[in-house]
């Protein structure tokens, strides 16, 4: 009986993860037609008996057939079945992938299985100098540099998805053009940040000096696995946004506000009205005291939310 042909790629990495799948059509266009049919599903809710009718239905008259499978690690039926009948997948002719945008519990049968009968690839989220490295190469492929303001507030906005990096990494150099720097200005004016609808709510629990909810939501972000570096980051952004708008009303618009992505500034003209200007630089400077404590060792990320909070 022949082997089984199939690969598992998983990992918060999605751009490597991507690139895997599209090296390993490739390889298999060299001794396949390169036709052969690829089918895809959503593996949440896919059944096996469907995964077997698709093979049985392109392997009739010859000829190979790739399938993908993304997200099926929650379907526990479709894996149960699979650990019993997995035998019609021994044929050359069959190749399977398993895509997860996630970690996995290696301990799980499944994992164990697929580790034993197929090819395992971990994508992990890449470490802040893996990123930067990442930004410096496309953008040198393209005879293109950017300052370090700007590619830390890029990463700031993005954060470690190479994937969408690189999305705005092009919209970025084409709106550039002959400009050949990226500055932290492009940034604000072109990025959309990665910020959670709780982060605009949070900031109302500020103005409103609801310690309470702020803190709760503050919370909420941390158990959803967001860093408390990005919390503090996107609430530092958030109150430059407020404070440029306020500071906007004695000065030419435009001098100003074509800084903030139009989204943000939506989103953030009504909170204006919750503070006075004097609140808002004071609130400013204290979120680049607590940052500074932070950096220095003398509190931790988690102490420094907190004291941002009980300290209103």
């Amino acid at each position: 009986m022949s082997e089984i042909m199939i690969y598992l790629i998983f990992g918060k990495n999605l751009f490597s993860s991507k690139r895997k799948i599209q090296q390993i059509l490739k390889e298999r266009e060299k001794f396949f037609n390169k036709n052969f049919p690829i089918l895809k599903f959503n593996g949440k809710d896919v059944l096996f008996s469907t995964i077997e009718e698709k093979i049985k239905n392109n392997t009739l008259f010859g000829g190979a057939v790739f399938i993908v499978i993304e997200d099926v690690w929650q379907n526990k039926k479709f894996k149960e079945e699979f650990l019993k009948k997995g035998e019609i997948f021994k044929s050359p002719d069959i190749f399977l992938i398993f895509f997860e945008k996630d970690n996995l519990d290696k301990r799980d049968p499944f994992f164990q299985f697929l580790q034993k009968t197929g090819e395992v690839y971990e994508f992990s989220e890449p470490s802040a100098l893996e990123t930067k490295k990442f930004i410096k190469e496309i953008l040198q492929e393209k005879g293109f540099k950017i300052t370090k303001k700007g590619e830390d507030l890029l990463i700031e906005f993005i954060g470690k998805d190479l994937f969408n990096l690189s999305l705005q990494l092009y919209k970025l150099i084409a709106y550039k053009n002959k400009e050949k720097v990226i500055k932290e200005k492009d940034i604000y004016l072109l990025i959309k940040p990665k910020i959670d609808i709780d982060i605009f709510k949070t900031i109302d629990a500020l103005a409103e000096r609801n310690k309470k909810e702020a803190l709760k939501l503050i919370y909420k972000h941390l158990q959803k696995g967001d860093s408390p570096f990005y919390i503090l980051s996107m609430i530092k952004y958030q109150f430059r946004n407020l404070l440029m708008i306020k500071e906007a009303d004695s000065l030419p618009s435009f001098q100003k506000l074509e800084e903030i992505h139009p989204f943000v500034l939506r989103k953030t003209r009504s909170q204006c009205k919750k503070f006075t200007l004097e609140q808002l630089k004071k609130f400013y400077h204290k979120i680049f005291k607590i940052d500074f404590s932070i950096k220095k060792g003398k509190i931790t990320p988690e102490e420094g939310l907190e004291l941002l909070v009980l300290d209103l």
